[in-house]
């Protein structure tokens, strides 16, 4: 009898008020990453100021002028561009997945939401919130971020073979079964394109012209 009410509540547990929250908290911090990175982006190097006075008042230029900002490549816009954009694909996408199935069927989703569910779904917004935080410090020029987009973009490269090669033996195997829901889809969908992301920002960060970049720039 205590075996059948716990697995009753195990199957009508629905989320938690906690758990709604940690969930919003971290779509909230993944867009404002993406808006402060955004505003970043906007913000472009000023022009070298003349060379300033040398001490003394002479009216001579200074034999050691200041350096001139880093002027940030196309390249290395793109790629941070490309983060930001897997960043917001998970917490727009899922709101409005799950918004249109709660106007519709707010149980079931409740219920999709409870254990597992809500452990994938923010587990999906911590790797947006880190494609973000990515984006952002390879606007910056930092040295340590371009070499995590790097390994990532090796890492997610073997990912998507061994994926595409799982697939088409899937496809080719007799007893097939279809996959498990439009969760399921989502998930692995989000997956592939941050990969795809990953791989394609790791490329752009590779020309010289955008290594010289992060030579120029903080550490």
């Amino acid at each position: 009898m205590p075996d059948a009410r716990a697995r009753s509540y195990h199957d009508d547990r629905s989320v938690s008020l906690y758990e709604a929250l940690s969930l919003a908290v971290s779509a909230v911090s993944t867009l404002a990453t993406v808006y402060i990175g955004l505003r970043q982006l906007r913000l472009r190097a000023p022009s070298p100021a003349p060379s300033p006075v040398a001490p003394g008042g002479s009216g001579l230029p200074d034999p050691q002028p200041w350096p001139a900002p880093a002027h940030r490549p196309a390249l290395v816009t793109a790629a941070s561009l490309l983060l930001y954009a897997a960043a917001v694909v998970q917490p727009v996408v899922f709101v409005l997945y799950y918004g249109i199935r709660y106007a519709v069927d707010p149980v079931t989703v409740g219920h999709d939401l409870g254990d597992e569910g809500y452990i994938d779904v923010l587990g999906l917004g911590a790797i947006a919130l880190v494609s973000a935080l990515l984006g952002l410090n390879i606007a910056r020029g930092s040295r340590t971020a371009r070499v995590l987009v790097w390994m990532l973009a090796f890492a997610s490269g073997a990912f998507l073979i061994l994926l595409c090669a799982a697939t088409l033996l899937a496809s080719l195997a007799p007893d097939q079964s279809e996959l498990g829901g439009a969760f399921q889809l989502l998930f692995f969908g989000y997956v592939a394109l941050v990969c795809a992301t990953y791989v394609v920002g790791g490329c752009l960060l590779v020309p010289a012209v955008a290594r010289a970049y992060f030579r120029r720039a903080r550490p």
